[in-house]
């Protein structure tokens, strides 16, 4: 059985993603899609809405 020793909302947080993505224009570009798809939300609380919490 394969299971993850940690959750990936502890992996990939918001100030992780942020620092990898704001490194390239293409990462940036993306960066700006979610924050318009996700009008309000902080970029924290849209890495809660698509990233599955470990239990």
């Amino acid at each position: 059985m394969n299971t993850l020793s940690q959750s990936p909302r502890d992996i990939f947080n918001a100030q992780t993603v942020s620092e990898i993505l704001g490194t390239s224009d293409e990462g940036m570009q993306l960066l700006a899609e979610l924050q318009q798809t996700h009008q309000g939300m902080s970029l924290e609380e849209i890495l809660d809405e698509i990233i599955p919490f470990k239990e």
